[in-house]
This record gives C-alpha cells, sequence and structure tokens, in this order.
C-alpha cells in the first residue's frame, strides 16, 4: 500500500492537512461570494442579514466580489 505523507514528522503532518482545509476555504469562499450580471442587466447590492439595499452602488455587467451575506438585486 502506498504511504500518503511517507516518512513525514507530525508536526509536518498537520502543517499540510491545515494548509489543504485553509486552500479549498479559500476556493469556496470565492465561490460563494461572486456574483454575476448579465449585459443587459444592472443590479444593486443588498445584505442578506438586514435585507438593507447598499444604494450608493449600482453595478454594471460584470462578475462582482459581493461578499458572503451580500446579493445582488437585478434589473433589466
Amino acid at each position: 500500500m502506498v504511504r500518503l505523507f511517507g516518512n513525514m514528522g507530525d508536526g509536518k503532518k498537520c502543517g499540510v492537512v491545515s494548509m489543504c482545509v485553509v486552500f479549498v476555504s479559500i476556493i469556496v469562499y470565492v465561490a460563494v461570494a461572486l456574483e454575476g450580471v448579465e449585459p443587459t442587466e444592472y443590479a444593486l447590492i443588498r445584505n442578506n442579514l438586514s435585507q438593507q439595499i447598499v444604494t450608493d452602488t449600482v453595478l454594471d455587467s460584470g462578475l462582482h466580489f459581493v461578499g458572503v451575506f451580500y446579493s445582488l438585486v437585478k434589473f433589466p
């Protein structure tokens, strides 16, 4: 059977596993925080916790980083 970590010490194994968990967490965070707007639409940012609209920012078409607790309200 193939050994996954070979002859690594416990400290190095913990470091490798920790870095993998951090890497996967960052990938998931970015995937959840990105939202797209079609070329024929405009959008406003809405806070999903308080349900308030951020009125000072109007987004046009493209891919936008809005955050985890935010979403877009799209208008044609």
